[in-house]
């Protein structure tokens, strides 16, 4: 579900930026607040469901996170095959969720 926000989020920026008349400004601004929305509806969700599957989640965070890290990746890692052979346009997408890991685990 989390990578599926993603998705909401950048198709729409895809989709956008094929249009001749939007400015790389527009493009830009509409990027910014698609990883706005998709981190809002992400930790909303995520908010939920942790506290839904309390009873079988790893009780220390640290653990979460690298179980939810490493289930994120290998979804991510899928996409991109899964785009590289049906929808190469769209290769941009797990690509973008993979620079945003990186960029996340440098901080």
């Amino acid at each position: 579900m989390l990578r599926s926000f993603d998705y909401a989020a950048y198709s729409t920026v895809l989709r956008e930026a094929e249009r001749r008349w939007q400015s790389p400004e527009a493009i830009a601004a509409l990027e910014t607040w698609g990883d706005v929305w998709k981190k809002w509806a992400s930790s909303s969700f995520l908010k939920a469901y942790l506290k839904a599957a309390s009873t079988f989640l790893p009780a220390k965070s640290e653990k979460l996170r690298i179980m939810l890290d490493c289930y994120i990746l290998e979804k991510t890692i899928y996409e991109l095959g899964y785009e590289l052979n049906n929808r190469p346009d769209w290769i941009k997408i797990p690509l973008h969720g993979i620079q945003q890991m990186i960029e996340c685990g440098e901080k």
